[in-house]
């Protein structure tokens, strides 16, 4: 279980890139009319989360979850990561899809939230928690090619992300938490889960700009990718920004970078925050 995504990931790409090898020696991309780009990837990012989870009979806990790969990829069940594109001319669709299920021993509890009554839980108890997070997010969007040449390209893009989040917690407490009316909110060994699921509209530019001579680098190019949305719906605000560098050559590239994506609700939503950051490994290939 431990890691199988990293694994079902090296194999996919190392399957893409036998079916294209035998393209390599043709730097063409096809015909000018329609393309279909892959692109699986690895994300390793640092997972900064604030959710509010009801508790049975009245009130909310916030818990806080700070967690890098080191931490959770020894507990990871599953993730998959995968990106497409068509393109016709100047016109594209892209769709991006992450899945991870893991469990995060970094998650703190910092409030128990009843009416307007907040008792601050790591200073009225000492605390452990542990968490499983499964969470979904997909991006499908329109672009549109506002120039290109041989330096590169620029499309700009609008459509919508959908983050589906679902987040189970096993509480140990060395007290009990009580509610103004003395009925308990939260026993020493508390399981609470809760999730949500959250839409939001995006639009932004992305591309890639070409550095150097083709004949420099073995009929292949080196580029540097962009791209960066923003957007909001269900979320106050969400916003998402990678940057790196890569090599392509005939019908496959690979590209180095990193990734940051972010989401901010109201302190009554149940994901107040979610921030993922982190280097990002991706390989595409065009049909």
């Amino acid at each position: 279980m431990k890691c199988r995504c990293i694994l079902g990931l090296m194999a996919i790409i190392l399957a893409a890139v036998a079916v294209v090898q035998p393209a390599m020696a043709d730097d063409s991309t096809g015909t000018p009319g329609l393309q279909i780009q892959l692109t699986p990837y690895l994300w390793l990012p640092t997972i900064d989360s604030t959710l509010r989870i009801p508790v049975p009979g009245g009130g909310t806990v916030t818990t806080t979850t700070s967690t890098g790969a080191g931490e959770y990829l020894p507990h990871l069940s599953f993730a998959a990561m995968l990106a497409a594109e068509a393109r016709y001319d100047r016109f594209s669709v892209l769709t991006d899809i992450i899945y991870m299920n893991l469990s995060a021993s970094e998650t703190r509890i910092r409030s128990y939230d009843f009416g307007l009554t907040s008792i601050p839980v790591e200073r009225v108890v000492s605390t452990t928690a542990s968490a499983r997070i499964q969470s979904t997010i997909w991006t499908l969007a329109g672009g549109y090619t506002v120039a290109e040449g041989s330096w590169g390209n620029v499309d700009i893009i609008a459509g919508f992300r959908m983050l589906a989040m679902n987040q189970s917690s096993n509480l140990s407490l060395s007290a009990d938490i009580t509610r103004p009316d003395g009925s308990i909110a939260l026993g020493r060994s508390t399981h609470l889960s809760d999730g949500n699921t959250i839409w939001n509209g995006v639009g932004g530019v992305r591309g890639r700009v070409y550095v150097g001579d083709a004949d420099w680098f073995g009929g292949g190019r080196i580029f540097v990718p962009f791209y960066f949305d923003i957007g909001a719906g269900g979320s106050n605000l969400t916003w998402q920004i990678f940057s790196g560098v890569g090599y392509q050559t005939g019908r496959l590239g690979v590209s180095l970078g990193y990734r940051y994506m972010s989401f901010k609700q109201g302190s009554s939503a149940v994901v107040e925050k979610l921030n993922l950051g982190g280097p990002i490994m991706a390989v595409n290939i065009t049909f």
